[in-house]
């Protein structure tokens, strides 16, 4: 008889929206034979069956992929030339360990960088960034996604309030900024779509301005201004929270004079908006209670931008009193019955004279080591090394690749696709190139991979345990290891966990990661639940607490002033203007007219709804649902270039030039063309010169890296709104 069991994995196919799937597993040979299944009952997957989710239909046939990495590996020959030597783990970690040893004791523990993505924990990476004394760790989802708006939140209310979902039942308008949530955040567009009014603000139209109030067809890169604009009217026309305003903000006299400068009319010369269109979505917004204003992670592409339009959109929440209430934007606190995550990360062991060695602290101070300490001790529990105890990711590349102002020897990659997700791939390639020591830990290879000296096979979400929190919703949830992370003469994957501790023994951090495996550290981190992780995995799978209104009423916030800070103390004692105001992006038809008359077209990028970032384009099934990259471009602009529908399209600036499929469009904005986000070509040679094609499709070759494209407050960098032309190309045979 069929020994089987069943098993609930935690799905990271989509970084935010995490779903609870069930499978059956095989005992004997633990080989999944079903699923996967929605789990009954389970607060995460009631916005659809599982089943019906095309990327988790297809994951199996991804996750047991030839080209999964299964074993270490080290380089046997140059860089680029794809030649690798199957080692055992003994040997990686020992030889790795070696030479961050060399590392740290000849040069200089700042010397090394680490640098992740998204799909795994990184408190274990912060953890040993901290022991080993590198302040240079970045993330993307801390510059580019919700980790920059999450570090504004902090400032300005003392704690992060913009993620969402609202409560659908209470709130009767939501925002969505530059936010796509049908196909990138289902679980949140369950809640969104049933509130009764909807704004949408995007260049684009999208699935979500079906039914929508209002479209706000804005200018990319502009958002700083509509945001102002709408300051101004609510302002004027005294439609703010005056009881709130008095009681619970500083600043407002200070940000009632700047948004003057920001009269309607003159904004919608700045964003291509009617002026009627901003009055009324800004009087809409301030008399629909409660209301919500979702973050979209666009908004953090636009370098210069980013942080204000946050800055910017604290101040809409807080004068309309729409922060911290039931169906407005409710603060997100980590669920309390577990150990405090920052815990794990160890920030007072980072040694203080390394601090001052973090790139790019002395520029970008409110986002690194200088604005952490800034904050209230009960802020900084919301602090992540990932997100702002360490140094901007731009900052790092520069360096590796200029040796300015001083050189990385070593980096280490985790999760992370830089030559396809960051601005100017060819300075990507510069400087892992000119950087003398690169590991790359990873799931398959990349094009990033092929410049690494050791590639580390990772475990997936099926063969690792997870622990999950919806912040917006005090929702804990689990994961089980639905699939063993090493099966003899098949494969041996490791945590990310496994991987740093190992390191971190070597280099005589053992008492600092006393927990042998994940399920260990997950059995410290639910002590308070009075549960073992399995216990909780099989017996509980999630864990809801109340949302409590208006909570900051019993002690104020977690600002230096206990109050909103419209104009932020933080900024201010950094040297930065308190105040949000607006800065055209450093590519514009305004800013840089000469510029834009030989390259015409606004450039967006855009993530698949069917890949996850820049990954999975080697699952056969999801590339027959999207085979090409794409380039949606406006129907006139296309008929004057002879560009038909499904023609290809080279789309080229001063930067470079790579070609894309034509996907024509009646309603994106004439001046606008969107972009394919990170494409490369797995079934294309890894060895150079391809490097799996990606220098063929990858939209980040055009887009800038340069250090004054960044935002001056928080070192996002630049990765979106650039100019470029297009034209049809002819497509031989041989291509």
């Amino acid at each position: 008889m069929l020994r089987q069991r069943e098993a609930i994995g935690l799905c990271r196919i989509q970084g935010h929206d995490q779903c609870q799937v069930k499978f059956t597993v095989n005992e004997e040979t633990g080989e999944i034979i079903g699923g996967p299944n929605s789990v009954a009952g389970s607060p995460l997957t009631t916005w659809t069956k599982v089943e019906g989710c095309v990327r988790i239909r297809h994951y199996l046939e991804w996750n047991n992929h030839a080209d999964r990495l299964n074993y270490p590996l080290k380089r046997a020959g140059k860089r680029g030339e794809n030649k690798w030597k199957q080692i055992s783990w003994d040997q990686a970690f020992d030889e790795i360990a070696d030479k961050l040893r060399e590392i740290k004791e000849v040069d200089g523990p700042e010397k090394l960088a680490l640098l992740s993505g998204f799909y795994n924990s990184q408190w274990d990476i912060s953890r040993f960034a901290n022991l080993y004394g590198t302040p240079n760790i970045d993330s993307l989802n801390a510059r580019i996604c919700g980790g920059l708006e999450y570090w504004v939140n902090v400032l300005i209310y003392g704690a992060p309030a913009h993620y969402g979902p609202p409560d659908p039942e209470k709130c009767q308008l939501v925002v969505l900024w530059a936010n796509r949530p049908s196909s990138q955040f289902p679980i949140k567009w369950d809640s969104e779509r049933k509130v009764p009014h909807r704004i949408v603000i995007d260049p684009r139209w999208i699935d979500e301005c079906k039914g929508a109030d209002l479209w706000l067809k804005i200018r990319p890169g502009t958002d700083t201004a509509l945001a102002l604009a709408w300051l101004n009217v609510i302002i004027n026309e005294n439609l703010y929270d005056k009881q709130f305003v008095d009681k619970w903000t500083v600043g407002f006299d200070r940000l009632k004079e700047r948004v003057q400068q920001y009269d309607p009319r003159k904004v919608s010369e700045i964003t291509g908006i009617p002026a009627k269109d901003i009055v009324a979505s800004a009087k809409l917004y301030a008399t629909t209670k409660p209301a919500s204003i979702v973050w979209g992670s666009p908004c953090g592409y636009s370098g210069l931008n980013a942080a204000r339009v946050e800055q910017a959109r604290c101040c809409l929440r807080a004068i309309t009193g729409n922060v911290g209430v039931l169906g407005g934007n409710h603060f997100n606190i980590t669920y309390s019955k577990q150990q405090p995550l920052h815990e794990l990360e160890l920030a007072d062991r980072m040694p203080p004279d390394k601090i001052t060695k973090a790139l790019g602290g002395g520029k970008y101070r409110a986002m690194t080591w200088p604005g952490y300490y800034m904050v209230p001790d009960k802020a900084r529990a919301y602090a992540r090394s990932f997100v702002n105890r360490g140094a901007p990711m731009v900052t790092i590349y520069n360096a590796m690749r200029t040796g300015t102002p001083h050189p990385i020897k070593g980096a280490i990659i985790t999760a992370c696709n830089p030559m396809a997700t960051f601005s100017q791939s060819r300075h990507v390639y510069e400087a892992l190139m000119n950087t003398e020591f690169v590991v790359s830990i990873d799931l398959i290879h990349t094009p990033t991979t092929m410049l690494a000296d050791y590639v580390l096979p990772a475990t997936s979400w099926l063969e690792s345990p997870q622990i999950g929190y919806l912040e917006f919703k005090y929702i804990l949830y689990t994961g089980q290891r639905v699939l063993p992370k090493s099966v003899p003469g098949k494969y041996d994957r490791r945590d990310d966990y496994d991987i740093w501790r190992e390191l971190g023994i070597r280099l005589g951090q053992e008492k600092d990661w006393p927990w042998k495996t994940l399920e260990e550290c997950y059995d410290w981190r639910l002590e308070p639940t009075g549960m073992t992780f399995k216990e909780f995995s099989e017996k509980k799978l999630w864990d809801i607490q109340p949302l409590v209104d208006r909570e900051y009423e019993k002690e104020g916030f977690n600002t230096r002033s206990g109050k909103v800070e419209l104009a932020s103390s933080v900024f201010e004692d950094l040297g930065y203007d308190p105040l949000p105001y607006y800065e055209e992006p450093p590519e514009s038809p305004i800013r840089t007219p000469e510029l834009a008359k030989k390259y015409p077209l606004i450039a967006i990028t855009l993530k698949s709804q069917i890949f996850y970032q820049s990954s999975y384009r080697n699952n056969a099934s999801l590339r027959k649902l999207h085979p090409d990259p794409l380039v949606e471009i406006h129907k006139d602009v296309a008929a004057k270039e002879g560009i038909k529908d499904g023609d290809w399209v080279s789309i080229e600036n001063q930067n470079g030039r790579i070609r894309m499929k034509a996907k024509i469009s009646e309603t994106i904005r004439p001046d606008t063309v969107c972009l394919d986000f990170g494409w490369w070509y797995p079934e294309k040679k890894g060895a150079e010169p391809s490097l799996f094609g990606i220098w063929e499709s990858n939209c980040n070759v055009l887009c800038s890296d340069d250090l004054e494209y960044a935002g001056r407050e928080c070192g996002n960098w630049h990765l979106s709104t650039f100019l470029v032309k297009t034209n049809r190309v002819k497509i031989s045979k041989a291509d």
